[in-house]
Protein backbone atom coordinates (compact mmCIF):
# COMPACT_ATOMS: atom_id res chain seq x y z
CA UNK A 1 0.00 0.00 0.00
CA UNK A 2 2.96 2.27 1.08
CA UNK A 3 4.74 1.20 -2.47
CA UNK A 4 1.18 2.32 -4.07
CA UNK A 5 1.39 5.59 -2.54
CA UNK A 6 4.82 6.36 -3.23
CA UNK A 7 3.94 5.70 -7.08
CA UNK A 8 0.88 7.96 -6.86
CA UNK A 9 2.85 10.55 -5.53
CA UNK A 10 5.28 10.09 -7.81
CA UNK A 11 2.59 9.92 -10.93
CA UNK A 12 1.07 13.43 -9.56
CA UNK A 13 4.52 15.46 -9.57
CA UNK A 14 5.35 14.12 -12.61
CA UNK A 15 1.84 15.13 -14.06
CA UNK A 16 2.29 18.40 -12.16
CA UNK A 17 5.56 18.99 -13.75
CA UNK A 18 4.50 18.16 -17.22
CA UNK A 19 1.31 20.56 -16.98
CA UNK A 20 3.82 23.63 -15.95
CA UNK A 21 5.81 23.20 -18.84
CA UNK A 22 3.11 22.82 -21.08
CA UNK A 23 1.90 25.75 -19.55
CA UNK A 24 5.38 27.93 -20.28
CA UNK A 25 5.59 27.04 -23.88
CA UNK A 26 2.39 29.39 -24.49
CA UNK A 27 2.92 32.12 -27.03
CA UNK A 28 1.14 35.21 -28.31
CA UNK A 29 2.68 36.91 -31.44
CA UNK A 30 1.73 40.82 -31.18
CA UNK A 31 0.10 42.34 -33.47
CA UNK A 32 -2.24 39.60 -34.88
CA UNK A 33 -1.99 38.10 -37.82
CA UNK A 34 1.59 38.13 -37.98
CA UNK A 35 2.53 34.96 -36.21
CA UNK A 36 2.94 33.73 -40.37
CA UNK A 37 3.46 36.76 -41.96
CA UNK A 38 5.89 39.27 -42.23
CA UNK A 39 5.75 43.40 -41.66
CA UNK A 40 6.25 45.65 -44.17
CA UNK A 41 9.16 47.17 -42.38
CA UNK A 42 12.33 46.79 -40.27
CA UNK A 43 13.59 48.24 -37.41
CA UNK A 44 17.47 48.38 -36.82
CA UNK A 45 17.67 50.76 -33.97
CA UNK A 46 15.75 51.98 -30.41
CA UNK A 47 13.72 54.38 -32.07
CA UNK A 48 11.30 51.35 -33.54
CA UNK A 49 11.70 49.33 -30.83
CA UNK A 50 14.74 47.52 -31.46
CA UNK A 51 16.49 46.38 -27.94
CA UNK A 52 19.65 47.95 -29.77
CA UNK A 53 21.42 50.87 -31.47
CA UNK A 54 24.22 52.53 -32.37
CA UNK A 55 23.96 55.12 -30.05
CA UNK A 56 24.40 52.81 -27.03
CA UNK A 57 21.95 54.40 -24.48
CA UNK A 58 18.53 54.38 -25.25
CA UNK A 59 14.86 53.97 -23.74
CA UNK A 60 12.24 53.17 -25.16
CA UNK A 61 8.60 52.69 -23.97
CA UNK A 62 5.59 50.82 -26.11
CA UNK A 63 1.80 50.85 -24.75
CA UNK A 64 0.28 47.72 -26.17
CA UNK A 65 -3.65 47.36 -25.60
CA UNK A 66 -4.43 43.37 -25.62
CA UNK A 67 -7.66 44.16 -24.15
CA UNK A 68 -8.10 40.07 -23.32
CA UNK A 69 -6.49 38.40 -25.33
CA UNK A 70 -3.50 38.12 -23.23
CA UNK A 71 -3.44 37.48 -19.71
CA UNK A 72 -1.56 35.42 -17.24
CA UNK A 73 2.42 35.65 -16.28
CA UNK A 74 4.30 36.87 -18.99
CA UNK A 75 7.99 35.19 -18.81
CA UNK A 76 9.43 36.37 -22.26
CA UNK A 77 9.39 38.93 -25.07
CA UNK A 78 11.17 38.26 -28.35
CA UNK A 79 11.83 39.57 -31.70
CA UNK A 80 12.78 38.42 -34.92
CA UNK A 81 14.83 38.73 -37.64
CA UNK A 82 13.76 40.97 -41.12
CA UNK A 83 14.39 39.87 -44.56
CA UNK A 84 15.14 42.72 -45.44
CA UNK A 85 18.64 42.60 -43.36
CA UNK A 86 19.81 40.50 -46.60
CA UNK A 87 19.71 43.70 -48.53
CA UNK A 88 22.98 45.13 -46.38
CA UNK A 89 26.61 43.76 -46.59
CA UNK A 90 25.48 40.24 -47.14
CA UNK A 91 25.37 37.92 -44.14
CA UNK A 92 23.82 34.51 -43.79
CA UNK A 93 24.03 34.49 -40.53
CA UNK A 94 24.24 37.43 -37.60
CA UNK A 95 27.04 37.97 -35.51
CA UNK A 96 27.33 36.96 -31.97
CA UNK A 97 26.27 40.24 -30.25
CA UNK A 98 25.08 41.44 -26.33
CA UNK A 99 23.36 44.06 -25.63
CA UNK A 100 23.30 45.86 -21.98
CA UNK A 101 19.33 46.44 -20.64
CA UNK A 102 17.17 46.26 -18.11
CA UNK A 103 13.32 46.10 -19.05
CA UNK A 104 10.63 47.52 -16.92
CA UNK A 105 6.48 46.20 -17.22
CA UNK A 106 3.61 47.96 -15.81
CA UNK A 107 -0.19 48.32 -16.11
CA UNK A 108 -0.62 51.79 -17.75
CA UNK A 109 -1.46 54.67 -16.34
CA UNK A 110 -3.90 55.43 -19.49
CA UNK A 111 -6.99 54.77 -20.77
CA UNK A 112 -6.60 55.12 -24.42
CA UNK A 113 -3.61 54.72 -26.14
CA UNK A 114 -3.89 58.20 -27.85
CA UNK A 115 -3.45 59.62 -24.55
CA UNK A 116 0.14 58.26 -24.45
CA UNK A 117 2.44 60.92 -23.29
CA UNK A 118 6.32 61.84 -24.38
CA UNK A 119 6.67 62.26 -20.78
CA UNK A 120 7.49 58.55 -19.75
CA UNK A 121 6.47 58.67 -16.20
CA UNK A 122 2.50 59.67 -17.53
CA UNK A 123 2.20 56.31 -19.04
CA UNK A 124 3.09 53.97 -16.38
CA UNK A 125 0.50 52.81 -13.55
CA UNK A 126 0.41 51.36 -10.73
CA UNK A 127 1.55 47.96 -10.41
CA UNK A 128 4.85 48.49 -11.95
CA UNK A 129 7.50 45.60 -11.86
CA UNK A 130 11.63 45.21 -13.24
CA UNK A 131 11.38 42.18 -14.87
CA UNK A 132 15.09 42.35 -15.89
CA UNK A 133 17.34 43.97 -13.76
CA UNK A 134 20.13 45.68 -15.80
CA UNK A 135 22.29 42.62 -17.62
CA UNK A 136 23.88 42.03 -20.58
CA UNK A 137 21.94 39.57 -22.61
CA UNK A 138 23.92 37.97 -25.79
CA UNK A 139 21.93 37.02 -29.05
CA UNK A 140 23.60 33.96 -30.07
CA UNK A 141 24.01 34.18 -34.19
CA UNK A 142 20.68 34.00 -35.94
CA UNK A 143 20.96 32.73 -39.56
CA UNK A 144 18.25 34.24 -42.10
CA UNK A 145 16.51 32.02 -44.70
CA UNK A 146 16.54 33.82 -47.94
CA UNK A 147 13.18 34.06 -49.99
CA UNK A 148 11.29 32.91 -46.80
CA UNK A 149 8.80 35.07 -45.37
CA UNK A 150 8.78 35.92 -42.64
CA UNK A 151 11.99 34.17 -41.18
CA UNK A 152 11.60 30.87 -39.28
CA UNK A 153 12.15 31.61 -35.37
CA UNK A 154 11.88 34.43 -33.00
CA UNK A 155 16.14 34.77 -32.22
CA UNK A 156 16.33 37.92 -30.98
CA UNK A 157 14.89 36.57 -26.80
CA UNK A 158 14.68 38.63 -23.70
CA UNK A 159 13.99 36.19 -21.14
CA UNK A 160 12.29 37.32 -17.87
CA UNK A 161 14.40 37.52 -14.26
CA UNK A 162 10.59 37.58 -13.32
CA UNK A 163 7.25 36.74 -14.87
CA UNK A 164 4.76 39.99 -14.96
CA UNK A 165 1.58 38.84 -14.07
CA UNK A 166 -1.01 40.18 -16.26
CA UNK A 167 -4.60 40.83 -16.28
CA UNK A 168 -5.66 41.99 -19.65
CA UNK A 169 -6.00 45.74 -21.19
CA UNK A 170 -3.21 47.54 -21.89
CA UNK A 171 0.85 46.91 -20.99
CA UNK A 172 3.10 49.43 -20.95
CA UNK A 173 7.06 47.86 -22.06
CA UNK A 174 10.08 50.54 -20.95
CA UNK A 175 12.94 49.43 -22.07
CA UNK A 176 16.25 51.18 -20.96
CA UNK A 177 19.70 50.33 -22.80
CA UNK A 178 23.13 51.10 -22.00
CA UNK A 179 25.48 49.57 -23.96
CA UNK A 180 25.93 46.87 -26.94
CA UNK A 181 28.64 45.27 -29.08
CA UNK A 182 27.68 45.31 -32.27
CA UNK A 183 30.37 45.74 -35.01
CA UNK A 184 30.94 48.88 -36.27
CA UNK A 185 28.89 48.92 -39.53
CA UNK A 186 26.69 46.20 -38.88
CA UNK A 187 22.99 46.94 -38.68
CA UNK A 188 20.37 43.96 -37.50
CA UNK A 189 16.81 44.37 -38.11
CA UNK A 190 14.14 43.34 -36.54
CA UNK A 191 10.73 42.77 -37.63
CA UNK A 192 8.49 45.89 -37.78
CA UNK A 193 5.17 47.07 -38.73
CA UNK A 194 2.19 50.15 -38.74
CA UNK A 195 -1.15 50.44 -39.94
CA UNK A 196 -0.59 52.55 -42.73
CA UNK A 197 3.09 51.91 -44.20
CA UNK A 198 3.86 51.99 -47.95
CA UNK A 199 5.93 48.84 -47.04
CA UNK A 200 9.54 48.91 -47.97
CA UNK A 201 11.85 46.02 -50.29
CA UNK A 202 12.55 43.03 -49.28
CA UNK A 203 15.63 42.18 -51.14
CA UNK A 204 16.97 38.67 -51.46
CA UNK A 205 20.91 38.06 -52.08
CA UNK A 206 20.35 35.67 -54.86
CA UNK A 207 22.51 35.58 -57.46
CA UNK A 208 22.70 38.88 -59.15
CA UNK A 209 24.96 40.34 -61.96
CA UNK A 210 26.94 43.16 -63.01
CA UNK A 211 27.21 43.18 -66.50
CA UNK A 212 27.19 46.51 -67.80
CA UNK A 213 28.98 48.66 -64.63
CA UNK A 214 28.70 48.34 -61.02
CA UNK A 215 26.83 48.24 -59.16
CA UNK A 216 24.44 45.17 -60.09
CA UNK A 217 20.73 46.15 -60.92
CA UNK A 218 18.85 46.25 -58.03
CA UNK A 219 14.54 46.25 -57.71
CA UNK A 220 12.40 47.52 -54.66
CA UNK A 221 9.24 46.64 -54.40
CA UNK A 222 5.96 46.81 -52.13
CA UNK A 223 2.89 46.49 -51.53
CA UNK A 224 0.05 48.71 -49.19
CA UNK A 225 -3.41 48.74 -48.10
CA UNK A 226 -5.46 51.52 -48.88
CA UNK A 227 -8.06 51.68 -46.08
CA UNK A 228 -9.88 54.68 -47.50
CA UNK A 229 -10.72 52.70 -50.97
CA UNK A 230 -10.34 49.25 -49.69
CA UNK A 231 -8.03 48.18 -51.80
CA UNK A 232 -4.41 46.48 -52.19
CA UNK A 233 -1.55 48.66 -53.96
CA UNK A 234 1.76 46.72 -55.26
CA UNK A 235 4.60 48.71 -57.22
CA UNK A 236 8.42 47.96 -58.00
CA UNK A 237 11.00 50.45 -58.87
CA UNK A 238 14.32 49.86 -60.01
CA UNK A 239 17.98 51.50 -60.65
CA UNK A 240 21.76 50.99 -61.43
CA UNK A 241 20.71 49.93 -64.76
CA UNK A 242 21.62 51.11 -68.15
CA UNK A 243 19.83 54.89 -69.31
CA UNK A 244 17.14 54.96 -71.70
CA UNK A 245 17.01 50.94 -71.86
CA UNK A 246 13.67 48.98 -72.43
CA UNK A 247 12.86 46.81 -69.62
CA UNK A 248 9.97 44.47 -68.33
CA UNK A 249 9.20 44.00 -64.65
CA UNK A 250 7.79 40.53 -64.39
CA UNK A 251 5.53 38.93 -61.15
CA UNK A 252 4.93 35.54 -60.57
CA UNK A 253 3.21 33.30 -57.89
CA UNK A 254 6.87 31.71 -56.83
CA UNK A 255 10.64 31.17 -57.50
CA UNK A 256 12.02 28.72 -59.90
CA UNK A 257 14.06 25.96 -58.04
CA UNK A 258 16.57 25.96 -61.00
CA UNK A 259 17.32 29.62 -61.77
CA UNK A 260 17.88 30.30 -65.62
CA UNK A 261 20.83 31.40 -66.20
CA UNK A 262 21.25 34.03 -68.90
CA UNK A 263 24.23 35.09 -71.47
CA UNK A 264 24.79 38.32 -69.44
CA UNK A 265 25.47 35.97 -66.54
CA UNK A 266 22.55 37.20 -64.60
CA UNK A 267 19.99 34.77 -63.42
CA UNK A 268 16.47 34.63 -63.61
CA UNK A 269 14.65 33.08 -60.21
CA UNK A 270 10.98 33.55 -61.28
CA UNK A 271 8.65 30.40 -61.84
CA UNK A 272 7.50 30.46 -65.20
CA UNK A 273 4.59 28.45 -64.45
CA UNK A 274 3.66 30.94 -61.81
CA UNK A 275 3.85 34.52 -64.16
CA UNK A 276 0.52 36.16 -64.21
CA UNK A 277 1.50 39.86 -64.79
CA UNK A 278 4.45 41.80 -67.22
CA UNK A 279 4.87 45.69 -67.07
CA UNK A 280 6.74 47.42 -69.59
CA UNK A 281 8.92 50.37 -68.97
CA UNK A 282 11.77 52.74 -70.09
CA UNK A 283 14.66 53.77 -68.07
CA UNK A 284 15.36 57.30 -67.62
CA UNK A 285 18.66 58.74 -67.82
CA UNK A 286 20.00 57.62 -64.45
CA UNK A 287 19.11 54.03 -65.03
CA UNK A 288 15.76 54.21 -62.56
CA UNK A 289 12.59 52.88 -63.41
CA UNK A 290 9.20 52.70 -61.43
CA UNK A 291 6.00 50.66 -62.49
CA UNK A 292 2.65 52.04 -62.42
CA UNK A 293 1.05 50.98 -58.90
CA UNK A 294 -0.50 48.22 -59.29
CA UNK A 295 -4.10 48.09 -57.91
CA UNK A 296 -6.49 45.34 -56.44
CA UNK A 297 -9.71 45.16 -54.51
CA UNK A 298 -8.56 43.82 -51.27
CA UNK A 299 -9.74 40.72 -49.80
CA UNK A 300 -9.02 38.70 -46.64
CA UNK A 301 -8.30 35.61 -48.49
CA UNK A 302 -5.16 36.91 -50.52
CA UNK A 303 -3.61 37.12 -46.63
CA UNK A 304 -0.44 34.93 -46.77
CA UNK A 305 0.26 35.16 -50.62
CA UNK A 306 3.85 35.92 -51.94
CA UNK A 307 4.47 37.53 -54.66
CA UNK A 308 8.01 37.88 -56.04
CA UNK A 309 8.99 39.91 -58.95
CA UNK A 310 12.19 40.79 -60.82
CA UNK A 311 13.07 43.19 -63.83
CA UNK A 312 14.77 42.56 -67.29
CA UNK A 313 16.50 44.82 -68.91
CA UNK A 314 17.85 45.04 -72.57
CA UNK A 315 21.60 46.49 -72.21
CA UNK A 316 21.75 48.42 -75.57
CA UNK A 317 25.58 47.94 -75.14
CA UNK A 318 26.31 44.02 -75.65
CA UNK A 319 22.43 43.57 -76.70
CA UNK A 320 21.78 41.31 -73.41
CA UNK A 321 19.72 40.92 -71.44
CA UNK A 322 20.06 42.05 -67.65
CA UNK A 323 18.07 40.87 -64.73
CA UNK A 324 18.11 42.27 -61.28
CA UNK A 325 18.08 40.57 -58.10
CA UNK A 326 14.64 38.95 -57.14
CA UNK A 327 12.26 39.98 -54.53
CA UNK A 328 9.10 38.80 -52.77
CA UNK A 329 6.61 41.02 -51.11
CA UNK A 330 3.63 39.48 -48.87
CA UNK A 331 -0.06 40.28 -48.78
CA UNK A 332 -0.43 40.84 -45.71
CA UNK A 333 -3.60 40.17 -43.04
CA UNK A 334 -4.30 43.43 -41.53
CA UNK A 335 -6.62 44.23 -38.41
CA UNK A 336 -10.04 45.02 -39.36
CA UNK A 337 -9.14 49.13 -38.17
CA UNK A 338 -7.00 51.57 -39.37
CA UNK A 339 -4.36 51.83 -35.98
CA UNK A 340 -2.96 49.18 -34.46
CA UNK A 341 -3.46 49.50 -30.65
CA UNK A 342 0.06 50.25 -29.64
CA UNK A 343 1.88 53.55 -28.91
CA UNK A 344 5.45 54.31 -28.40
CA UNK A 345 8.20 56.95 -27.61
CA UNK A 346 11.93 56.85 -27.50
CA UNK A 347 14.71 58.89 -27.05
CA UNK A 348 18.17 58.06 -27.93
CA UNK A 349 21.85 58.97 -25.91
CA UNK A 350 20.26 58.86 -22.23
CA UNK A 351 19.08 55.52 -20.61
CA UNK A 352 17.01 57.33 -17.77
CA UNK A 353 15.43 60.30 -20.37
CA UNK A 354 12.20 61.70 -18.57
CA UNK A 355 10.74 62.16 -22.36
CA UNK A 356 10.30 60.88 -25.51
CA UNK A 357 11.22 62.61 -29.03
CA UNK A 358 8.22 61.88 -30.82
CA UNK A 359 5.32 59.66 -30.02
CA UNK A 360 3.95 56.95 -33.09
CA UNK A 361 0.47 55.57 -33.07
CA UNK A 362 -0.25 52.15 -34.58
CA UNK A 363 3.72 50.87 -35.20
CA UNK A 364 5.25 48.37 -33.67
CA UNK A 365 7.75 45.52 -33.82
CA UNK A 366 5.93 42.34 -34.23
CA UNK A 367 6.22 40.52 -30.94
CA UNK A 368 6.37 37.41 -29.75
CA UNK A 369 4.67 37.21 -25.93
CA UNK A 370 5.39 33.97 -23.88
CA UNK A 371 3.12 33.46 -20.79
CA UNK A 372 1.84 30.53 -18.72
Amino acid sequence: MRALSLTLGALSALVAVSNSAILQKKTLVFPKGFAKLEGPQSAKHSGRGAPWTQHKKFRYMQAIDFGNSLKGKIQAIAMRRDSSSLSGPPFQTTPLFFTDIELWLSTAGLTNIFAFSQNFNRNIGRIVVKVIARKRINFPPVRSVPGVLPQPSFGFRLPFDKPFQFNGAVLVMDIRGFDNSLPRGVTIHVDWTSSAALGSPTLSNAPTCIAWSPPAVQLFQSGAIDWIKKTWGFKGFMRNAPPFAPALYLLSGGLAKNPIKLPSGCFFNLALPSLFLAMPATTDGSGAALTPRLIIAYDRKFAGITVAGQWLVLDPKSSKLLASNWAQTQIHEWLDKAVYPTAFTSAFFNSNAQRGIFVSIGQTPVLEFTYQ
